[in-house]
């Protein structure tokens, strides 16, 4: 997670310069640089992109969507730092708990199949031209 300064007076001045960052048990987190605390807002680096629009490719439109249903089931990088702590672990952390991902039945991800048809007699097959091609065992 990083933190952007919003652009006031005194934090475009501290462009290369060191700044305090202050969490507190109450899940609260500051940034300081002498005495002035300074206004900032999250910005998330792997935050999920929106799908765009699709134009009438069903493949492509059933590919993206498979995709999205197994992100939303196992998120891209749930683990950021394994050195760091985890903040969510602590009683009052300042990041909200995620929502917890959909259940899917993967069965009925794989879309509609090919529903066999009834088999060709001999006499079908000739006159389609395609007997030479069947093989009977």
């Amino acid at each position: 997670m990083m933190f952007i300064l919003e652009p006031t007076a005194i934090s475009k001045a501290l462009a290369r310069k060191r700044v305090t960052v202050c969490e507190y048990p109450d899940g609260r987190l500051e940034i300081e640089h002498e005495g002035h605390v300074l206004p900032y807002r999250p910005f998330d680096k792997m935050r999920h992109v929106n799908q765009p629009a699709i134009v009438e490719n069903k493949h492509l439109d059933a590919a993206l969507m498979l995709a999205k249903q197994m992100q939303a089931i196992m998120p891209h990088h749930r683990k950021r730092n394994n050195d760091a702590p985890a903040r969510r672990d602590q009683p009052l952390h300042l990041f909200p708990e995620p929502e917890p991902p959909p259940k899917i039945d993967r069965r009925k991800l794989g879309g509609s199949k090919l529903k066999r048809g009834p088999r060709l007699s001999d006499e079908a097959l000739r006159e389609r031209g395609t007997l030479s091609f069947v093989q009977r065992a």
